[in-house]
Formats: C-alpha cells, structure tokens, sequence
C-alpha cells in the first residue's frame, strides 16, 4: 500500500472504502478523488504549504505533504501544482542542495528554472546574468530562493502596514462609505489581509486584483489621495489613530518570520517616534508617514528569480475597472434611472466592496450587518415606481430607432408614455400641451448635449442617431 493510500485509509476509512469500488488506486487518481470528495481544487496543495482547509483529515494528509523525505507524495503534488505555482514549493523552507538534488527529478528542477526565465521570454527579452546562473548552478538557484523569500516576507509586510493603515484611516475619517473611490478599494484589501495569514500563495500574490491598486499612474493617484486624507485628521484623531495602528502591527507582526516582522517593527518605530513631536504636527507628520509607507511598498525588485511577482503588466482588466468608459456610465443612466439612483442611494450609505450576491457569505461587513448590498436592494424597491425622467423616456425610443429619427413620430410616442404613467399613478392627464411640447424639447436638447442626436442637414424635423450600443444589463432582481 502506498503512502497516499494509507493516510487516507486511516483517516478516512469510509470514503477510502468508496473511492476503492470507484477508481483505480495509483497515487495520482486516489489524491484526485479524495480532494474531490472534499470539495477541494488539487490546486490549492503546495509543496510545502496550503491554504487552511476546514477539514481534519485532509489537514492530517497535509501535513504528510510537508516531510521532504516523502519522496512520492511530494512527485504527486507537483503534477498538480508546478505548472502553475513552482515557486509554492518553497513556500515555508528551502532545502539543501543534497536534498534538492535527492528529492527532485530532473522534470520538477527543470520546471522551477523554466519559472525563473518566463517572464522574460513572454517578453521577447533576455534573461539577466544573474538569472541566467540559476539554469546551470543549483546552488546559486536555492541561495537565490532564499534571497527572494527575505524580499516577499518585507514585501508582504509592508503591504499589510499600509492596507490596515487605510482601512482604519477611512473608517477615522468616515469616507469608507465613498463607494467607488479608490480609497475604498484598498479598504477592502487591508480587511481581506488581517484575515488571512502571509503567505497563502506565492505566485498569487500580485494578482489582477492587487494590481489594479498598485498599477501605474493609479498608484500616484493613490498617494495623493491618501496625503490629502490623512491631513485632514485633528490631532486628537491623529493620536487615536496611530495608538491604534502600533496594537495592530504588534499583533501582525507575530504572524511573520524574522524578514516580515523586522520590516513591519521598523513601521512601527517610526510611527512611534512620530508621536514624540508636537502634537500640532501630527497630521502632517502621519500623512508624510504614510505616504512614505506606500512608497516602500512600491519599491519592488524587477528582476530576478520572482519576476512574475512583482511585476504585473496585463493592463486591460486594470483599465476596465479602474478608468471606466464615461459612455457606458451615462447610457446606463439613461438606460436604468431607477437601478442608477437606487446605487447612488446606497453608495453614500454603506462600504464598497460588500456587495456579495451569496446571502450566506462570511464578509467582515455582512456579518456586522453593514453591507451595501441589502441596502442597494432596499433602495432599488423605493426608487422602483419613481418617475421616470423625461430625458431616459427618449432614451427608451432612441434605442428602437433607426439610423434617422422623424420628431413627429417622437413626439406622438412620447405622449402615449406620458399617458401610461399618468393614468397608473391617478394623475390628470388633460394638462397643457404646451407643457408636454417643453418636456420634449428639454428632452431632446439633453439628448443632443450628450452626442446622442445629431443633425441630417436634409429636413428641420429629421435628426441622426450618433451612439450604437449593445444593452447594458442592469442589477439583477435577485442574489
């Protein structure tokens, strides 16, 4: 019996028993099915190191994984996770050269250098001298391991400092409620990274996600908007605030090794020596404190053995989120006034970020009732009979209409709208036709600002449409 089998068959007996009646029982498809068993992607296995997972036997097969002497269990793992993550397997410990050489076939150290130089190679570049020692030297390749993990654990640090420093810092200033601010969205990380431990993947650690708040020029937006921010506190509030915040890097930095905590000791001490000023510089002093904090997490190598790390060049998810299209916002608009009101509404309320559509998620603002997406949903039900703006009434025809627009034909269709709210709210429908003829006119003009209207130059009541559009879905009804 194999090592596989028989921790699980020990911890495990009743799904060993199926999986037996089901499946052949090599290493490879017995670990497969049991990680289906418990709803767990083969993916989030390390070499040395997963993300915590709710469930004791798997943890007991786990911890099996992270002896290098088990030679097999670790050559089943890396099917899963070399390809995507090589560099997880040096997640907790580097090993010895000995060791290396004894443990890894020629494929899984083959696979690891081939990590060190694809990024230069997706980018038509060569690979830098001190790159290029760690395809033939082994030795130079686990020294570098080891150089790269001290640089990720004060990386990872600072990263930690200044996302808790900016959720708290909103939350002082009560402008965690700015829905859509880039403020907010770093909000959102600081809270991910308090629960999570350091270290939950490597490879992941500057996804698209973080990315999108540390990409340049937003990065420098960023910074401003932080300084500006943190110059407004009072120095009562200064002082509460950085009282705070040196309790919370004590109680971060004992979850880092000697690299991570060293850098995160070294925030604290200058947040520390700043409160032995005067008070009255405590809010310039904590807004340069912080903006000096955000710089250090910028200044990430860009070469070497973890490139793909610290460096994130995909700009088009950035740009989409990030620098939205101010055509789709305003078609939006006019397309779901009620929806569009409905997120204003709830956006001066409540936290970005919360907005989950799973009722039973377990995000930090659900579970203190504070999340924007039930109150997005309440405001969505009291805008949902609300009058419908003249402007958004044209904006329905507009999208039925043709290349050229009659508005004569307008008009008369813009009447039998007016006429169908009017009799379901009760209201009197016999008013002046001169007014209705000003709502048009105002309509059409607002149409016109907007690029949507342009005139034919063939007759006076004739104009063209400008804007071709595919449909904006709105929010939907239910989670």
């Amino acid at each position: 019996m194999s090592v596989a089998n028989k921790i699980i068959k020990d911890s495990d007996p009743q799904i060993y028993g199926s999986l037996m009646d089901e499946y052949e029982m090599s290493d490879l498809t017995l670990l497969d099915a049991y990680l289906d068993t418990r709803h767990c992607s083969p993916i989030q296995l390390t070499l040395y190191g997963v993300e915590k997972i709710a469930s004791a036997p798997l943890n007991d097969f786990i911890q099996a994984l992270q002896d290098w002497q088990n030679v097999s269990l670790l050559r089943i793992v890396f099917v899963y996770t070399a390809p995507l993550a090589p560099l997880s397997a040096f997640l907790y410990t580097i090993p010895c050269e000995k060791e290396f050489l004894q443990h890894w076939t020629v494929e899984m150290a083959d696979a690891l250098r081939l990590a060190a130089v694809a990024p230069y190679a997706a980018r038509n570049q060569a690979p830098p001298d001190n790159v290029r020692h760690f395809l033939n030297d082994t030795r130079t390749l686990l020294e570098a391991l080891t150089d790269c993990r001290n640089d990720l654990a004060r990386w990872e640090a600072s990263r930690v400092v200044v996302l808790t420093t900016v959720q708290l810092l909103l939350e002082q200033t009560r402008t965690a409620n700015m829905n859509g601010t880039r403020l907010s969205f770093s909000a959102c990380l600081a809270t991910s990274l308090i629960l999570d431990a350091p270290f939950t993947d490597w490879d992941l650690g500057c996804s698209s996600a973080y990315a999108m708040t540390l990409s340049t020029p937003n990065a420098q937006r960023l910074s401003a908007l932080l300084r500006h921010l943190a110059s407004t506190l009072s120095i009562s509030e200064t002082r509460s605030l950085a009282e705070h915040l040196l309790a919370k890097f004590q109680a971060c930095s004992a979850k880092f090794e000697q690299a991570g905590a060293a850098a995160t000791d070294t925030s604290g001490a200058a947040l520390h020596n700043l409160l032995q000023n005067p008070q009255e510089r405590y809010p310039e002093l904590f807004a340069q404190w912080l903006v000096d904090c955000w710089d250090v997490m910028l200044d990430r190598p860009v070469n070497g053995l973890m490139t793909s790390i610290w460096t994130y060049d995909y700009a088009q998810p950035i740009s989409a989120v990030l620098e939205g299209a101010a055509r789709s916002t305003i078609l939006l608009a006019l397309d779901k006034p009620n929806q569009t009101l409905a997120s204003m509404m709830a956006a001066s309320i409540y936290a970005s970020g919360s907005g989950l559509s799973n009722p039973h998620s377990d995000w930090p603002e659900r579970a203190m009732g504070i999340s924007d997406l039930d109150e997005l949903r309440a405001a969505l039900a009291e805008t949902q009979h609300a009058e419908v703006p003249d402007v958004c009434r044209l904006y329905a025809l507009y999208k039925d209409s043709g290349k050229f627009i009659n508005l004569a034909d307008w008009y008369d269709a813009f009447l039998q709208s007016l006429e169908v709210d009017l009799r379901y709210t009760s209201q009197d429908i016999n008013q002046d036709a001169s007014q209705y003829q000003m709502r048009f006119a105002l309509a059409i003009n607002e149409l016109a600002l907007l690029g949507l209207l342009a005139p034919t130059g063939r007759k006076v009541e004739h104009l063209c449409r400008t804007v071709w559009d595919l449909p904006i879905e709105g929010m939907p009804e239910t989670a």
